[in-house]
């Protein structure tokens, strides 16, 4: 199992005061197929959840995240042994603005 986690809060190292809104995405870039949980929590209630089939060399493109500035986290659990597979990409923009694209090396990882 691999789990990915992303944390954004009040003055935190992803600031969520300048946060209005997420485009995110999530690659398989293996060979094999696996399934993907996804929990988005915001002021730590669950507001978002989907499990995925992640086809080899597919990507899917989630729904915008809307977390309007509170604090929120984004978790991603697989059925697969590593982390290596997966690519995740977030783009956090403010006021229409993009203020940065978060990969999955931005995320806490355990295998």
């Amino acid at each position: 199992m691999a789990i990915f986690r992303l944390d954004a809060a009040a003055f935190a190292r992803i600031d969520c005061r300048y946060i209005e809104f997420i485009s995110w995405s999530i690659v398989n870039d293996g060979d094999d197929v696996f399934d993907c949980l996804v929990h988005v929590y915001n002021n730590g209630t669950l507001f978002y959840e989907t499990l995925q089939e992640m086809e080899a060399r597919k990507q899917i493109d989630l729904p915008p995240l809307a977390p309007n500035y509170a604090p929120f986290s984004l978790l991603i659990v697989t059925n697969y042994s590593t982390h290596k597979p997966m690519r995740i990409k977030a783009v956090l923009h403010n006021k229409g603005t993009l203020i940065a694209t978060l990969t999955e090396k931005d995320f806490d990882r355990l295998d």
